[in-house]
């Protein structure tokens, strides 16, 4: 897969990176996407050199070309949820230094489809470009 950026999802529920991991696998559905980020650990689900299926509409450019985040615990407390989310804002800006990414390079699950994903995201910053200029510049 040819890297041109990284899509950021919410999980939409309280799970661990590792619980959601193990759901994957035993439904074979490890292509969902590649990184599972929970407050303690980033789990690689899939390998980054093969597309996921994970913005919902086939061979799209977000499928094809973007590494897929999902950041975990999207509905636990907001504490449990912002370590996840700090946990994801490093890997994702050493993909970014790896594979020479800016922030434009980032987009949200709703950049490829009608779903307000991600949802925690929206509600905290209520604006892409409000997180992005937080934690990416």
């Amino acid at each position: 897969m040819e890297i041109k950026g990284i899509t950021i999802h919410n999980t939409g529920n309280d799970l661990s990176a590792r619980e959601i991991y193990k759901l994957l696998e035993k439904n074979k559905n490890r292509n969902y996407c590649h990184f599972l980020i929970d407050e303690n650990e980033v789990v690689n689900c899939f390998p980054i050199s093969q597309p996921a299926s994970h913005t919902g509409k086939g061979y799209d450019f977000g499928n094809m070309y973007t590494i897929a985040i999902e950041i975990c615990r999207s509905r636990s407390d907001l504490e449990t949820y912002l370590k996840a989310q700090e946990r994801a804002i490093e890997k994702i800006k050493e993909l970014m230094e790896e594979y020479n990414l800016t922030k434009d390079d980032i987009y949200f699950h709703s950049d490829f489809n009608t779903v307000r994903c991600p949802h925690r995201i929206y509600e905290i910053y209520k604006t892409k470009g409000d997180f992005i200029n937080e934690h990416f510049i």
